[in-house]
């Protein structure tokens, strides 16, 4: 998650002098970011009792696609209202455009970087909050 919020920053950096090739090492971490968050979605199902795991995926399911119609929204809002606030001013459209997608960039890029601690709290290793575990490491501790 880390490497996707830095990638959107590089990105939204990137993008000020307009060469598609300054995108490509934010678009690379987004990328590379995306791909080492796959196992948050493994470790998230797997803390799920067996009897509730379809429950459980389900809603991990439902509550990714919310949060990410939720941040659309945000991003999409601040972009625009960026931009219309820049025309104001008399700026070109398209230097308007690139100030409030900047501005959504950026946005979108603390949104993910709040996820890395909350991340690694949900997820760090549990203690016992299960019978099945407690009773697994009491017999561990036993031996």
């Amino acid at each position: 998650m880390f490497l996707v919020a830095l990638g959107l920053l590089l990105v939204a950096l990137g993008s000020r002098r307009g060469e598609r090739v300054d995108l490509l090492p934010g678009l690379a971490a987004i990328g590379v970011g995306s791909g080492l968050a796959v196992p948050l979605t493994t470790r998230a199902l797997e803390s799920a009792p067996d009897r509730l795991s379809g429950i459980a995926a389900g809603l991990f399911s439902a509550t990714r696609e919310a949060s990410g119609v939720f941040g659309i929204a945000v991003v999409g809002l601040i972009v625009t209202s960026v931009q219309r606030s820049v025309s104001s001013t008399g700026a070109g459209s398209g230097h308007a455009f690139l100030m409030g997608y900047q501005a959504g960039l950026c946005t979108a890029a603390a949104l993910v970087a709040i996820g890395v601690p909350v991340a690694l709290w949900g997820l760090r290793t549990h203690t016992c909050t299960r019978q099945d575990c407690c009773v697994t490491a009491e017999a561990e501790v036993s031996k």
